[in-house]
C-alpha cells in the first residue's frame, strides 16, 4: 500500500486531485455487529468476500499512519458514514485574469 501511494504522488501532478475510498475496518469489537448490519442483505459466497473484504481493510488510524509515511502532499483521510474510509486531495487550480476587450 505504502509503494502504491508513493507511485500516486509520483504519476499525478502536484496540483492534481486525488481519491480513493475503500471499506473502513470497525473495531474488534463491533466488529461482528457491523459485518452482520451491514452484510444482511448478503448470502453465501458474497456475505464471505464481503467479510474478508472488511476484514483486509485499513481503520483510520491505520489509514493516517500510511499517509505519513507516503510521499503524497497535501492529502487527508476522510470517512463516509460508518462504512467507508478514504484518501482525497483536491485539485488546486490557479486561474490567471485576462480582460476581454
Amino acid at each position: 500500500p505504502l509503494a502504491t501511494l508513493n507511485e500516486l504522488s509520483r504519476v499525478c501532478m502536484p496540483q492534481g486531485a486525488i481519491l480513493l475510498r475503500d471499506l473502513r475496518r470497525p473495531s474488534r469489537f463491533l466488529f461482528p455487529l457491523h459485518a452482520w448490519w451491514f452484510g444482511r442483505h448478503y448470502s453465501g459466497l458474497m456475505n464471505q468476500l464481503y467479510q474478508q473484504s472488511l476484514g483486509a481493510s485499513y481503520s483510520q488510524d491505520e489509514l493516517e499512519e500510511l499517509l505519513l509515511h507516503s510521499h503524497l502532499s497535501g492529502a487527508k483521510v476522510f470517512q463516509t458514514g460508518l462504512t467507508h474510509i478514504g484518501i482525497q486531495r483536491s485539485a488546486k487550480t490557479t486561474y490567471a485574469r485576462t480582460s476581454q476587450l
